[in-house]
């Protein structure tokens, strides 16, 4: 009896030595989607934290790739990945509980992926500016709005050139050229929604493209009143003008008419609506060489009331009244 006790004890404490030395083993993915990314080199790094939250390895990355740890001892852990920092989003397998099993074979090692997205993007804005015969200032400011309507970045011009910002977060945003002045026609991407996506390349940036060409055609005004806009302007003499209009701002614009003269009314309106007006000057053979500023009014509502005067309804009572007794004497006689 004594014989058997003294064997189950030894084969139980050659179990307990068995099992506090048992390894296994663990593999991690790494993937980095860097969208043409060209900054300062990233290193990501992930721990493999033990059951009492200490690190008991980190794995080094710079790129995508695969590492495996061998000899760790069984137990369970949690894989973390420090903090990459704000222009890198973190998925997958990111504070992901592992259990490592008994078993050195890689087809027994317990598995852990996690993906780094670069989420920043790049935007390029063109200016071009075409001054004429103008050799004053050309000063242009662009807001680049974000979906929230603030401006995330302005932009400055001089003259032509072209203007990138890197690092833009990911998002919807709009491109806002401040107003010029009427001596300022602009044309192409302003007051326009653009997305702005991932990836810091010069090929992956928006490209939006704005022309400021000074006005040396007609300056337009346009005034709205009683179911009418009346347009007038100055400029150069023209064989003819013809004037467009849109409702909504910088176009597209439908032809209204044309005249000779420097006015025009446009009666086909309707109270309340506000449109935009343009005007280009015209030659004999119907060419348009050049187009006004853009200008804004909307049309009032007639009301007209049912007596001009509060004084008419008792003027013609009396009127009435007066004849009536008027016909009444000349029967008497």
């Amino acid at each position: 009896m004594r014989r058997v006790v003294i064997v189950v004890i030894f084969l139980a404490l050659v179990c307990l030595v068995s099992g506090a030395g048992a390894t296994g083993c663990f593999i991690i993915h790494k993937t980095v989607n860097s969208y043409g990314y060209g900054g300062p080199d990233s290193d990501f790094t992930i721990d493999l934290k033990d059951a009492d939250g200490a690190v008991y390895h980190s794995f080094y990355f710079d790129e995508t790739d695969t590492q495996t740890l061998h000899q760790v001892p069984i137990g369970d852990y949690t894989v973390v990945e420090r903090n990459p920092g704000a222009i890198w989003t973190v998925s997958g397998d990111q504070n992901k509980l592992v259990r490592i099993s008994e078993g050195e074979d890689l087809r027994d090692c317990s598995v852990a992926s996690i993906t780094n997205d670069y989420n920043r993007g790049c935007i390029s804005i063109h200016k071009t500016v075409i001054p004429h015969d103008y050799s004053g200032p050309m000063d242009f400011t662009i807001d680049l709005k974000d979906a929230d309507g603030d401006i995330y970045h302005t932009f400055s011009f001089s003259g032509t050139g072209t203007l990138a910002l890197h690092g833009v977060h990911i998002g919807d945003y709009t491109i806002v050229e401040r107003d010029p002045g009427p001596a300022w026609v602009m044309s192409g991407y302003y007051n326009k929604p653009i997305q702005i996506s991932a990836g810091d390349d010069a090929r992956d940036c928006a490209y939006p493209s704005i022309t400021n060409e000074y006005n040396n055609c007609a300056q337009l005004q346009a005034a709205g009143s009683c179911g009418n806009v009346h347009l007038s302007w100055t400029g150069t003499v023209a064989d003819h003008y013809t004037m467009y209009r849109s409702t909504i701002p910088g176009g597209p614009y439908v032809y209204i008419g044309s005249v000779t003269t420097n006015s025009y009314d446009d009666n086909n309106v309707v109270a309340g609506t506000t449109y935009y007006y343009v005007v280009r000057k015209a030659d004999a053979t119907g060419a348009e060489l050049c187009q006004s500023n853009e200008a804004t009014a909307s049309p009032d509502s007639c009301n007209v009331p049912e007596f001009l005067s509060p004084v008419l309804p008792a003027a013609l009572i009396t009127g009435f009244a007066a004849a009536i007794m008027l016909i009444r004497g000349t029967r008497k006689y």
